[in-house]
């Protein structure tokens, strides 16, 4: 092997490596975005179950999710929803608060006279501050990576358990075409 050959042969290693890891690192970055969402789904679910059984939403006068969670966590049907979260979603310290996949505390928007919070019909939002770890309210441009509870992915929400059945149960057969 000649040395021009040699010197081929370890450029191709090192670009082929250095693609491997830039791909990597976006993998482990959509991995930790789809973790996210997947928690923005759950806290939206256990938020509808907890509105389902006491006709009303969590309160809270800081935009503390901590506090929330603890409610949601003592109410049975919204507890269902949070229950098997991953431990990677919890800190490790007592008091045991939830976080994103990239380690930030959520905030929760409950306060009905909020502009988002009525532009979702009233619905509180969780706001996770996404890979960035800004909240995009006082930097905007913070806020492009930002998850909310009510931004819905690509394949939208899955129904809260028993609305899919309920709904089929109670909308009428489609008629046949002639």
């Amino acid at each position: 092997m000649t040395l021009v050959e040699m010197v081929i042969a370890v450029v191709l290693v090192g670009g082929g490596l250095f693609l491997l890891v830039g791909w990597m690192r976006l993998v482990r970055e959509d991995a930790r975005t789809q973790l996210a969402r997947e928690l923005m789904v759950r806290l939206d679910r256990a938020l509808a179950g907890y509105f389902e059984a006491e006709h009303k939403y969590p309160v809270t006068f800081d935009d503390d999710a901590d506090a929330v969670v603890a409610v949601l966590l003592r109410h049975p049907r919204a507890r269902a929803a949070l229950e098997g979260l991953p431990e990677s979603f919890w800190t490790e310290t007592p008091p045991r608060t939830l976080i994103d996949s990239w380690g930030t505390p959520l905030r929760y928007h409950g306060d009905a006279q909020r502009p988002d919070v009525r532009a979702n019909g009233g619905r509180p939002i969780f706001v996770s501050a996404g890979r960035d770890r800004a909240f995009g309210e006082l930097d905007v441009s913070g806020l492009a990576d930002d998850l909310r509870s009510d931004d819905p992915p690509a394949d939208g929400y899955a129904e809260a358990e028993g609305e899919t059945e309920r709904r089929a149960a109670t909308r009428p057969s489609p008629r046949p075409s002639h």
